[in-house]
């Protein structure tokens, strides 16, 4: 009876062990979608989808990365309004400099991977990469 209840604790172990891997695994997948992949990248994910003909599936997909432009400049502009403490009222001309300092990186990113799925909606995996990317968007700049 012993060997019997250590088998079944051994197995319970071996499943709950194997489901808590699984989930890490679907944690680290997901850390690459949105975020900083490096010193130098940023990926975000988005989805577009616009309701009409199928002709409208390019439409889907520029409103998809459209969507990953503005998630990509509103996540620059709150790490950077974190960085300088500001205050609900600067967030406009701190967003107006991200805009300004950035737009160029922004609008230049690439699509690191899509998936079209019924009813025509795009999601994307948009990255943004340059040279120090994260000091840059992490500085603080004097006013």
């Amino acid at each position: 009876m012993n060997a019997m209840k250590t088998v079944f604790c051994a197995v319970v172990l071996c499943i709950l062990l194997g489901a808590g891997c699984g989930k890490n695994m679907r944690n680290q997948e997901e850390r690459w979608r949105s975020g900083w992949t490096d010193a130098h990248s940023f990926r975000v994910r988005a989805v577009g989808a616009i309701p009409g003909t199928a002709r409208s599936g390019g439409n889907a997909r520029h409103a998809a990365v459209e969507m990953a432009k503005k998630i990509v400049t509103e996540n620059f502009t709150a790490a950077r309004c974190s960085v300088v403490s500001a205050e609900a009222d600067q967030y406009r001309r701190i967003r107006a400099d991200v805009v300004r300092e950035f737009s160029k990186v922004i609008n230049n990113g690439t699509i690191v991977s899509e998936q079209r799925s019924s009813g025509n909606i795009y999601t994307i995996t948009y990255e943004v990469h340059s040279d120090r990317l994260r000091e840059k968007v992490l500085r603080t700049i004097p006013r």
